[in-house]
């Protein structure tokens, strides 16, 4: 009886509750994060990721290693930019690598198969940039 009555309440209040995480999740979604904490938190980021670098390796294969990580993550940014996410963030994580990150209302496996490849290309066309003719 305890059981029945549980469930009954459990069922009634379920739609309330998954209002209640749509109502939040749009929040989230709609809420601008200010332009100087990105900046920040990238400058951050970028500082912890050379000062750490600087333990282990070389300074100039740090320089190179994030030059290398900025312009394929810069790839990825301008995909998802160019495609409407919001909140771009990037961010360098010290001896793993680098990521974008941001939100998109509307996603589909196109979209996020374009932003993956466009990944490499500024590299590519970095490369043939450099090849002698």
């Amino acid at each position: 009886m305890i059981g029945d009555q549980l469930r009954r309440i459990e069922t009634a209040t379920q739609p309330i509750l998954i209002e209640k995480v749509e109502a939040e999740l749009n929040a989230i979604a709609n809420e601008q994060v200010p332009r100087v904490r990105t900046i920040f938190i990238l400058l951050a980021s970028v500082a912890l990721f050379v000062g750490l670098g600087l333990l282990t390796v070389p300074w100039s294969l740090v320089w190179i290693l994030l030059l290398v990580l900025f312009l394929h993550e810069l790839g990825h940014w301008i995909g998802m930019k160019l495609f409407g996410f919001r909140n771009l963030q990037m961010l360098f994580i010290p001896f793993v690598g680098a990521v974008v990150s941001g939100y998109e209302t509307n996603p589909n496996r196109a979209k996020g198969a374009i932003i993956l490849l466009l990944g490499p290309v500024p590299g590519i066309v970095l490369s043939q940039l450099q090849r002698p003719v």
